[in-house]
């Protein structure tokens, strides 16, 4: 899956986030750190997580030329839902 939309963290979560965050900071030259893919992941291992899992979702990040083309197919696919509605 993906995250999509607004991510809502505990207050325990978010420290063990931070707390990562602050040891990979200390440990390196660099303040690079994803919230997503690094620091959850890292609190995940001790704090619970819980996802809200949505099967038929039609959605699409576009970062890239290849996400547009995914993200126009979409697009088609909800208007044509719509009009079928």
């Amino acid at each position: 899956g993906e995250l999509v939309g607004i991510t809502k963290v505990s207050s325990t979560l978010m420290e063990a986030m931070c707390g990562y965050a602050e040891a990979c900071f200390a440990a390196n030259d660099s303040l690079r750190l994803d919230y997503e893919t690094d620091a959850m992941v890292a609190a995940a291992a001790s704090v619970p997580v819980q996802c809200v899992t949505v099967a038929d979702l039609l959605w699409s990040e576009i970062d890239d030329e290849t996400h547009y083309r995914r993200a126009s197919e979409i697009d088609r696919t909800i208007r044509a839902k719509d009009l079928s509605d």
